[in-house]
């Protein structure tokens, strides 16, 4: 069976998560990369040995898993640790995407990534849709989540901005109705 394989990319708050939730209720498989993330910082996962030997046992709870908060308070400080934890994590998470799509059945995928990696990431995309919005709505948005100086360094990390010329653009600066109206012309429902 061939699959259609789409990436769902975009900065922090702009809709990735909407989008997803409408393909997923036109009968598309969504696999998010930041479930990979939490799934591969959890006890004993490659992401948590990753993080533990490049970061040190102190961004490790208790119980084995990665304090995400911790990390990203780091990050947030220092910018170079964060293109090294790219480096780290990136070949894990996609490893992991392709071990899942090998499980997928339904012939439409969408992988929703937080961060968009041209080298590690493109030969596994048909399709890629970049969602854009405006900083002060993405800020809306996520605003009980972070602070505005967190969404710009945030963000800052999110995109190499090497975006493929096929790449389809989607404004998001309306309703979650106009957001979805305009998904469905771009991928109507699957008979």
């Amino acid at each position: 069976m061939t699959q259609h394989i789409l990436a769902i990319t975009g900065k922090i708050g702009s809709g990735k998560s909407t989008v997803s939730q409408v393909l997923a209720e036109q009968g598309w498989a969504i696999i998010d990369a930041d479930q990979i993330v939490d799934d591969l910082y959890q006890p004993g996962e490659r992401g948590a040995a990753k993080i533990q030997t490049f970061f040190g046992d102190e961004y490790l709870k208790k119980d084995g898993s990665v304090s995400r908060q911790k990390l990203v308070r780091t990050l947030l400080k220092n910018t170079k640790k964060w293109v090294i934890l790219n480096r780290l994590i990136h070949p894990v998470v996609a490893d992991e995407i392709k071990r899942r799509l090998h499980k997928i059945q339904e012939p439409k995928v969408a992988i929703e990534l937080q961060i968009y990696n041209e080298r590690i990431f493109s030969s596994l995309f048909d399709d890629i849709w970049i969602i854009e919005a405006p900083l002060k709505t993405r800020h809306q948005r996520i605003a009980k989540k972070f602070s505005l100086p967190e969404v710009e360094a945030i963000e800052a990390q999110q995109t190499d901005l090497k975006w493929p010329k096929n790449a389809t653009v989607i404004k998001n600066s309306g309703s979650k109705n106009a957001l979805k109206s305009v998904i469905l012309q771009l991928c109507p429902p699957m008979k």
